[in-house]
This record gives structure tokens, sequence and C-alpha cells, in this order.
């Protein structure tokens, strides 16, 4: 598709995007369980917004109350600092993308896209242009006549696409919506998503347990446990800079080697700098703010920067171990190495040597990967 039919096919399908706002959101089921518990969250206009976190941390519950499913038990739901409350779902100007795809099986792909505007009573040559510009956007306009159950996976979730963006939504909600597709087309379509939302400038609030679709399309990542929101940043700062173990342990493989403050380095605004000392000899690196000398300190040590077999160029940090475990991955080699801290998850790549059970290794740390956070024990961990 060119350029130019590209800006035509956006200009027919336009959507002014909407800011959303949560102020002390809680939603209760039953007394004493919180499904989500007093959250408060700016999603910007324009930008793609991830809800990441494991089953039963409320993710799903707050897209639902933004969409107007649930009724927040306390707090204010806010679009453009208008309150949405007493808006009902039909009415509030957002789309949602479900897992299910919630596609009507006795229409035909054209009639699918349509529903919505139907029920708008849109003019039907405005309707029709509508959909004819959705169907191409998504690159489907051949299947038009087609019913859902002649579709492969990833053709119905073009429909339900073209379907929320024909509305011309302030905001479009995704409950996990690639969830049902295979592994390489969820790739392809979490890359058709992200470029289509950037493209047309949308507002996107997506919901995910899988942190390689929050990391890859997100520009803001709100990570939540327990119904309470743990972190809010870009993917870089929340898997390079975890606000504690929770967060660090949920996105990739960490380890955590604890340790006690023995120096202020300085730092200032959101990051400090540490000198901690572990058995494994003492490190420099940033972290949180707030940790004290001969305070606990835990240094977070990614699994793709502990590298296995190899020696650091400086003698610093090195740390000598024994292979507990391999798994050959492709140009990835996963061990797991046993020290004085107990066993550590590391890696190997490319063309290393492929160390066998039992044997002996020298291991180093990538430097300027380590980040410190508050002491397990501190966290009640």
């Amino acid at each position: 598709m060119t350029t130019e039919n590209t800006a035509t096919l956006d200009a027919a399908v336009h959507s002014t995007a909407g800011a959303v706002r949560l102020v002390s959101v809680s939603k209760a089921y039953a007394p004493g369980h919180l499904a989500v518990d007093s959250i408060n969250l700016d999603i910007a206009a324009g930008t793609f917004v991830t809800l990441l976190g494991p089953s039963g941390c409320g993710k799903t519950t707050t897209l639902r109350m933004i969409a107007g499913f649930e009724q927040p038990t306390e707090g204010d739901v806010l679009l453009d600092e208008v309150s949405l409350l007493n808006v009902t779902p039909d009415k509030r100007p957002m789309s949602m993308v479900f897992q299910s795809y919630a596609l009507f099986p006795h229409l035909t792909v054209q009639d699918n896209v349509a529903f919505g505007l139907k029920l708008r009573r849109l003019d039907r040559q405005v309707r029709n242009a509508k959909v004819e510009a959705g169907l191409r956007m998504m690159g489907i306009e051949q299947y038009a006549d087609r019913y859902p159950h002649q579709l492969s996976g990833g053709q119905q979730q073009r429909v339900a696409l073209a379907r929320a963006l024909v509305m011309e939504p302030k905001i479009v909600l995704f409950d996990e919506p690639l969830s049902n597709l295979d592994a390489r087309l969820r790739v392809r379509m979490r890359e058709e998503i992200r470029s289509l939302q950037q493209r047309l400038g949308l507002t996107a609030v997506f919901v995910t347990h899988d942190q390689s679709e929050a990391l890859t399309m997100s520009d803001t990542i709100v990570v939540m446990s327990a119904g309470r929101i743990e972190q809010v940043g870009s993917p870089s700062e929340i898997y390079r800079h975890p606000a504690n173990h929770f967060v660090a342990a949920f996105l990739g493989t960490s380890n955590f080697v604890e340790g006690t403050v023995t120096d202020l380095l300085g730092g200032q605004g959101r990051h400090a700098r540490y000198r901690v000392h572990t058995p494994l000899g003492s490190f420099e690196a940033p972290g949180i703010p707030g940790l004290t000398p001969a305070g606990a300190a835990s240094l977070v040590v990614r699994a793709e920067d502990l590298l296995v077999g190899v020696e650091p160029a400086d003698g610093a940090g090195q740390i000598e171990a024994e292979v507990r475990t391999v798994a050959f991955d492709g140009g990835i080699i996963n061990y797991g190495v046993a020290t004085e801290v107990g066993v550590l998850a590391g890696q190997a790549r490319g063309a290393s040597v492929l160390h066998k059970v039992g044997a002996r290794v020298t291991c180093s740390i990538t430097p300027g990967s380590l980040w410190v956070i508050h002491g397990a024990a501190d966290e009640g961990r």
C-alpha cells in the first residue's frame, strides 16, 4: 500500500485521542476483598499504556471500569477531565477488542464491522465508506462477505480491530487480544497493532500478563499486583530500574544477591548510588533512593548480565561457580550456576563453549548492569 493510500485510509477512519485519569479508584466484589485498591493513574492522549501483571492482579477489572462494564466502589474515572461515573458503556467514546474477538457468527465480516455504526444510525453511504476504509486499513477487504468461522485467528483479530477503529473512539481498550494466537502470529499482530496506534495517534490501554508484549508495544507500563500499582514507567525504566522485588522478578529473569549498604555515593532524583557488600564481593551500583548505610539491600542481577564462562576484563566482580543446569536455546545458552549465595541464573551467547553439568566456570557481571533495591527482608518477602 502506498503512503498516499495509507494517508487516505487514516483520514477516513479518524479518531481524536482522549486522556484518561483514575482517581483513588477501588473495586470490591465482597466486603474485605478489594480487586482494585485505591489506584491513581494518568493515561496521556495518544499513548500506548499496558496494564501488566499476573492473573488476579486487578488489571482486567481496571480496564472494565474504564470501559464502564464495572462501576468503581470508590473513586472516579475521568475522560478529558470529565467524570464517566454516570455514563453507560454504550455512551462512552471507546472501543474494546476482546480476547475472544466477540464477532457475531451469523454476520459477515462486513456486517460485523458495520454493527456499531448501524447502532449509531449513520447514513448508509457514510457507514459503507467507513467500513470499506476499515477493511482496507486492516488488509481484509477481500474477506468482506465471509463469516467468522471461515477466517483464521489472525484474520478474525483484524476484523475485531477494524470494528473498533471505525467507531472513531477516543480510547481503544485491549483485553488480552493476542492470547489465542500462535507465537509467530502473536508477534506479527503486536507489531501491526503498535504501528497502527502510532500512525493514527490513538490512545490505547492494553491488558496482558505477557511481559514481551508489554515491553515491545508500550510507551508506558503499569505493573500491578494484588489490586495495587507497583510501578509505572517506560519499558526500559521498568526493566532496568525496578522499584521492588516483585517488579524485578515479574519482568525477565532476575537474581537477587542480598547484602548491606556500606556507602552512599551520591545521586539525586529517582536514582541514588551505593556501595553494597555481599558474599560475592563489594559492588558499586545505582538504585532506588532512600537506602541507608548498614541497611539491608538486594542487588538485582539480570540473567543476561551474568555471563557464564567469561572472565571480567579488570578482574573485578569475578564469580567462581559450578554448573547445575544447562538449557540450549539457539543463540543463547541458559545456565543455573551454584555460587556462595545459591544457584543463580546466567547466560552465554553465540558460539560459546557448552559447559556440562558439574563443570567449574568463571562468571562475570556486565559492567553497569546492576541495580539496588530494598533487601528482601525489608519488603516482607
